[in-house]
């Protein structure tokens, strides 16, 4: 063999180490990215969850609708002096589903965090009665995502460790 046919034969090997090195690296840096980008769905959906009790506007209309039921039936009459505050929660709400139809945020966190809230608020005020009032036409991601977690129902508590 001629040192130039060792050369080209060293050359060859090195060009094909190299390619599967960087096939390595391309694999290393899409498996972190994704993961990365699953974590961060994560919590984005975490944050929006949390809006619900961090954000004043929600917050004040979740008050303001707890005082309006007391003693209440959560009849339209009992309720109409709070409906723009039930309407933000909903479309609050609402905005959740969507986001979960779109699989921008989790599922799961959004049932483990505000499923029984949001549960309650559809079972109470999506009835035929608040919809002459405040045209819930258009909540059909809210309505999927309690249907769903009602047919496969999540333990609502761990077992004892």
């Amino acid at each position: 063999m001629t040192d130039s046919g060792l050369i080209d034969m060293v050359s060859a090997v090195a060009s094909c180490a190299t390619a599967l090195f960087t096939g390595g690296l391309l694999y290393v840096a899409t498996t972190q990215t994704r993961a990365l980008r699953d974590e961060n769905r994560k919590w984005e959906t975490v944050r929006a969850c949390n809006k619900y009790i961090t954000d004043p506007v929600l917050f004040d209309c979740a008050g303001k609708v707890r005082q309006a039921s007391q003693g209440s039936d959560y009849s339209l009459a009992a309720m109409r002096p709070v409906l723009q505050e039930i309407r933000a929660i909903i479309n609050y709400f609402d905005s959740l589903a969507i986001g979960v139809a779109q699989g921008v945020y989790v599922d799961k966190i959004v049932e483990d965090n505000l499923s029984l809230v949001i549960e309650f608020a559809v079972d109470k005020f999506l009835l035929p009665e608040f919809d002459g009032e405040m045209n819930f036409a258009g909540l059909a991601h809210l309505i999927a995502l309690r249907n769903s977690w009602r047919a496969n129902p999540a333990p609502r508590f761990r077992s004892a460790v």
